[in-house]
């Protein structure tokens, strides 16, 4: 068998909360099939996703799932190995475009194949700021890494029960956020990302002004 589709993956996530209480896996991602990746799901019904080393091995997938009534037909959608041949990335980077605390970032150049499913999104708030990431970190002394910045927001969005985001390192090892934006991936309904997108650039603002826009003002202040 081959790699999960990212987009399937995405799918899967978006309802097995409803039915799993513990899930963990070693995943093989298209988007990232170089790398291992970890999924689990805790008993708070928190999805929560990291990348780990490259594999070592043939990499596979290993999904173990525990629940009351688990239907097995719920995991079919992992199997799928084509993608839906509509996508919404260019309407999902026009949305994304105009928010002030993200930065869409061109997958296709460095990280992978390409292709319009993927879609790209770093959360510094250069535009909110009027700075960029270099200003940004001498401003707060160091304080702020915008590495963890993104990592805090894919943990926070994976634990709204709104579905899966996932991540990559750029050929600089910036982290940015990874969205499968083919049919099927649960972002292309415009219902569906509308409200996506409310959760996701709810939470960015948020973590900007309280982790980022306050260390600045902290770090003027005490000048």
């Amino acid at each position: 068998e081959g790699p999960i589709l990212l987009g399937a993956l995405q799918a899967f996530c978006e309802k097995v909360s409803e039915s799993v209480v513990r899930l963990k896996g070693v995943l093989w991602i298209d988007a990232f099939p170089s790398r291992r990746c970890v999924l689990h799901l805790s008993g708070k019904k928190r999805l929560h996703f990291r990348q780990e080393q490259e594999w070592k091995g043939p990499p596979e997938s290993t999904l173990v799932a525990i629940g009351p009534g688990l239907d097995e037909k719920m995991f079919d959608v992992l199997k799928n190995t084509q993608n839906g041949q509509k996508t919404s990335g260019d309407s999902l980077i026009q949305k994304l475009e105009s928010s002030s605390v993200f930065q869409t970032i061109d997958l296709k150049q460095y990280i992978l194949e390409k292709t319009q499913r993927f879609v790209g999104i770093r959360l510094n708030g250069v535009k909110k700021l009027e700075m960029t990431e270099t200003e940004i970190m001498r401003s707060t002394g160091g304080t702020v890494d915008l590495n963890q910045i993104n990592l805090q927001i894919v943990d926070a969005f994976n634990s709204s029960r709104n579905g899966l985001v996932t991540y990559a390192r750029d050929e600089n090892g910036r982290i940015v956020l990874v969205i499968d934006s083919c049919e099927g991936g649960g972002w292309e309904a415009v219902e569906s990302m509308k409200q996506k997108l409310g959760v996701i650039s709810a939470l960015g603002e948020d973590i900007i002004a309280t982790r980022v826009a306050g260390r600045i003002a902290s770090c003027q202040c005490d000048r």
